[in-house]
């Protein structure tokens, strides 16, 4: 067995050295798990979002076709089925209706459209 008479001549990895890379990756991990966590958050919002858009062009549709405020009431009813804590507020005007529909998205924080809704029947 020789003995090595320059302790220099030994290679390997320090203790610090092990550290440092333990740390660096674990910030690398923690990045990547906050990342997917926005992402995922995101998503969430945007898939709110894009039925709020499918449920106020359903009411713009009821209202071309029928032509009836009742039918307002029934989808204000049924919004809460497709939205979180929804809710939506109605304004007539002179040719048609405004709406707004607001929701409760990632956060807590609230969204809102706005559209208007020609009634061209008549009524």
């Amino acid at each position: 067995m020789a003995l090595h008479k320059n302790p220099r001549s030994i290679t390997g990895f320090s203790l610090i050295e092990m550290l440092i890379a333990t740390f660096v990756l674990a910030f690398g991990f923690l990045s990547i798990a906050t990342l997917e966590n926005t992402s995922l958050a995101r998503s969430y919002d945007d898939y709110l979002r894009s039925i709020a858009i499918s449920r106020l062009r359903n009411i713009c549709e009821r209202l071309y076709i029928a032509g009836d405020v009742n039918a307002i009431t029934a989808w204000n009813k049924e919004n809460s089925a497709f939205l979180p804590f929804a809710n939506s507020k109605t304004r007539k005007e002179k040719n048609g209706y405004s709406i707004q529909l607001c929701w409760h998205g990632h956060g807590e924080t609230e969204n809102c459209l706005t559209t208007i809704a020609v009634n061209l029947t008549g009524s």
